[in-house]
């Protein structure tokens, strides 16, 4: 009895031969592969096959364009973008679902490209097959880019993509006009397997997925890189982008220097121009801090703006907000914490009242100038009501008897403050602002007599 390819030879001569791309060469009247034994009855010779010389049984050698084909258009050509793959799934920080379709069709390819060296080495039937599949994969990739430069308005991607998709055409021609791969490979031996086609379509459905949902993010989103990259790349993106306008002026004096992130907490750096650290009492420097990240969690509360550090917050980053001197020496830091931040956004923000009074039972050791520069005015201390809906502070004016303050009318006093007001507006009333409490000023003589009370509310201050 015959050997299989005994069989196959005679059947290469027969005119009845018919090659089908999943089994091979089979037979036009059974389309099956041969089940003679010996010999068969439906042999018909074909002369013009019969004439052409035995010279196959000589092993064809690979070499030439075919060498260059396997080792540089398939062997450097996949390495190139694998290493491009994990340059973007790696170093770059794409997001896991675009890492996960990226890396699905970067591995397809590597195996239809390693694969195809083996087969043509070892004279496999779907030798071809694979290498057409391979060709197929580049210029597919290279149609994902014509459309993403397309979506992305991106010029530089059009180069690239039509050399992909001339590539794959010219190594297509190749394989389908070259005598050197007919000879290693003959047409009629030629086959389509099953593992090609199932490695192709993972392929497909990678490259299709990761073009759709980058074609979507692009699209659909207002801030594209939040959903390109993983978080943390996306938070170090940002800041990259945000330092490149740095340093910039808040307002005269303050300067926001640069941001950095350290772990899971990313630091502002405010330089103050003409402040000194130690001009300052420590203790006035540490009431300065609270106030301030109170006034920005109210700020949070109240802004109908979105604000744009909420991802950081979502995803568990921390902001600190550091002010250094003009000499760079840090004055103080304001931390929030993700936890605080929620807290900010579900209720209206509201200052513990505790803190309030302990800074008012501060203030209240005893009397200290209340206007800057000037021993005229004199805070003898600062009154609580029982409602906690109101501070009072009891104003002396040194140096004027009843006499003379009858002489200012009430109304000038009620200008001058609210005139003044950034200069009338301590710790205490910064944060009274924040519960939108009532700010009383009692203005009494240097020997105690009431003389006037002058009274801020929110509606007031509120318009400042």
């Amino acid at each position: 009895m015959k050997t299989k390819e005994e069989k196959l030879e005679i059947c290469s001569t027969c005119t009845k031969r018919k090659f089908n791309p999943e089994k091979g060469l089979i037979c036009s009247l059974t389309n099956e592969e041969p089940i003679f034994d010996d010999e068969c009855p439906a042999f018909e010779a074909d002369s013009d096959q019969l004439q052409k010389p035995k010279d196959n049984n000589t092993p064809q050698s690979i070499s030439g364009w075919l060498t260059f084909f396997l080792w540089v258009g398939i062997g450097l050509g996949v390495i190139v973008s694998t290493k491009t793959a994990f340059n973007e799934i790696i170093i770059e920080g794409i997001n896991w679902y675009l890492a996960s379709a990226y890396a699905t069709y970067i591995i397809a390819l590597d195996i239809i490209a390693v694969y195809t060296i083996i087969a043509f080495y070892r004279r496999k039937s779907n030798a071809v097959a694979l290498a057409i599949t391979y060709t197929a994969m580049i210029a597919l990739d290279g149609i994902s880019s014509l459309i993403l430069g397309t979506v992305f308005e991106d010029n530089s991607m059009f180069r690239p993509a039509l050399r992909q998709i001339s590539w794959g055409i010219i190594w297509f021609t190749y394989i389908q006009k070259s005598e050197d791969i007919n000879n290693l490979i003959p047409i009629l031996s030629r086959t389509w397997k099953s593992f090609e086609k199932i490695v192709l379509a993972i392929y497909i459905i990678g490259l299709s997925f990761y073009t759709a949902t980058l074609a979507y993010i692009f699209i659909k989103t207002d801030d594209p890189l939040r959903y390109l990259f993983t978080t943390e790349k996306y938070v170090e993106t940002n800041i990259e982008d945000m330092n490149m306008e740095l340093p910039r002026v808040i307002y005269d004096g303050l300067t926001l220097e640069h941001i950095r992130k350290e772990n899971m907490n990313i630091i502002f750096t405010y330089q103050y121009s003409y402040l000194v650290k130690t001009d300052f009492d420590p203790g006035y420097l540490d009431n300065e801090a609270m106030v301030n990240k109170h006034e920005q969690l109210f700020d949070v509360s109240t802004n109908p703006e979105p604000d744009p550090f909420a991802h950081y917050y979502a995803t568990g980053y921390s902001t600190t907000c550091e002010y250094v001197d003009s000499l760079s020496e840090v004055l103080y830091t304001i931390t929030i914490t993700p936890e605080e931040y929620k807290a900010a956004t579900e209720a209206p923000y509201q200052c513990p009242i505790e803190t309030i009074k302990e800074l008012i039972n501060e203030t209240n050791k005893e009397p200290h100038n209340f206007f800057a520069n000037s021993r005229l005015f004199i805070l003898d201390k600062i009154l609580w009501n029982n409602n906690d809906t109101e501070v009072s502070y009891r104003i002396r004016l040194a140096d004027l008897s009843a006499e003379e303050m009858a002489a200012i009318p009430p109304a000038k006093l009620s200008e001058f403050i609210t005139s003044n007001w950034n200069d009338f507006c301590d710790h205490i009333m910064r944060l009274a602002i924040i519960n939108q409490m009532v700010i009383q000023f009692g203005f009494f003589t240097a020997s105690g007599d009431e003389y006037t009370t002058v009274r801020i509310t929110p509606e007031i201050y509120n318009a400042y």
